[in-house]
């Protein structure tokens, strides 16, 4: 985003995430603003800055404060997703691995441990990567 703020070329992109943002057709996710693994760690605080910073970044450069979060290479544990919740987001998406599934499809909306609101989508690997590696 801060790319496309700094750069000519960039300028045209930005227009265009205002405009999809504005047809209220498309979600927007919010993450760590570094991209970080700060969620693993075990003080919150510097998981809870970087969401902070690349909400107002979303908000300040695209006009838009997203409802759903994905956090760095789909991370999740409960711990993360209580934090999420209590930063008011409706939903999180999480990688749907078949270890941790036990046999349950990826393609249900499923709620957290510890959270009342949260729902978590799961990412269907194997639809994606036939998708995104053999179409």
């Amino acid at each position: 985003m801060e790319q496309c703020e700094r750069y000519s070329f960039g300028k045209d992109i930005l227009a265009d995430f205002r405009q999809l943002a504005s047809s209220g057709k498309v979600e927007f996710l919010d993450q760590t603003y570094y991209h970080s693994l700060a969620g693993l760690y075990e003080e919150e605080g510097e998981f809870i800055e970087q969401v902070r910073m690349h909400r107002e970044l979303m908000r300040d450069l695209i006009g838009y404060e997203p409802s759903f979060f994905e956090n760095t290479e789909f991370l999740y544990n409960n711990r993360i997703a209580r934090l999420v919740e209590n930063m008011g987001y409706r939903g999180i998406f999480a990688e749907g691995v078949e270890r941790v599934l036990n046999g349950r499809s990826p393609n249900h909306v499923y709620m957290p441990i510890g959270c009342k609101n949260l729902k978590v989508i799961l990412r269907d690997y194997q639809l994606t990567d036939d998708i995104g590696f053999r179409f």
